[in-house]
């Protein structure tokens, strides 16, 4: 008998529009989505890029927390700052490399959740 082994984990994130979140990400930032139900009003969508997969849920109301949300490690990061300037982004944390050696930002989507986006040795 094999050990359990955990595999990945998906953030499920509260918003109060599935569909604007959904059509957000897409445009925004490149993610695959989908919706559910795909007629409005929906309950609960997908975004997926690469090896990240993130879930929203309808909820009543959300807010900035001022921290970070979701934190994604990943390869590019300079790169991919790069591409989102100009792109109608909210940059809130810009790239540069923190004092425990990752290099990073954090953005904002248009329900205040912030991302941080990471590139360091250990990814």
């Amino acid at each position: 008998m094999s050990s359990p082994r955990l595999l990945s984990t998906a953030p499920v994130l509260p918003v109060t529009d599935v569909g604007a979140t959904a059509k957000w990400y897409a445009e925004h930032l490149g993610f695959r989505v989908s919706v559910h139900p795909e007629t409005p009003p929906h309950a609960f969508g997908m975004a997926c890029r690469d090896a990240v997969e993130l879930m929203f849920r309808c909820a009543r109301s959300v807010g900035p927390s001022g921290d970070w949300d979701v934190y994604v490690r990943m390869r590019g990061v300079a790169d991919l700052y790069r591409d989102l300037q100009g792109r109608g982004v909210t940059i809130v944390e810009p790239l540069r490399t923190k004092d425990y050696g990752q290099t990073e930002f954090a953005i904002e989507d248009l329900n205040g959740t912030r991302l941080v986006f990471s590139e360091g040795d250990d990814v």
